[in-house]
C-alpha cells in the first residue's frame, strides 16, 4: 500500500515495528503511532500546535511529505 500511495505522489508514512502485527501491544510502539498520527495529520492539514516536532519520524519510510 506504501508503494502504490507513494507512487500516486501521495504523502505517506510506513512504520515497521518488529515483534508487532496488525494491532500494537508495546507501550513504546503504541505511542510512537499515536504521536506520529498526530503529527502526520497536523502537517497534512496545515495545523500547527506549540511545540510539533518530525522527530517521531526518524524510523519511519516516508514519502511525498514536503514538510519533512
Amino acid at each position: 500500500m506504501f508503494e502504490a500511495l507513494a507512487g500516486k505522489g501521495i504523502t505517506t508514512a510506513l512504520f515497521m515495528f518488529e515483534g508487532e502485527g496488525h494491532g500494537f501491544r508495546m507501550s513504546e510502539n503504541i505511542r510512537l503511532a499515536l504521536q506520529s498520527e498526530f503529527v502526520f495529520f497536523s502537517r497534512v492539514f496545515g495545523i500547527e500546535p506549540d511545540g510539533l516536532t518530525n522527530d517521531c519520524f526518524k524510523t519511519a519510510k516516508v514519502a511525498n511529505a514536503r514538510w519533512l
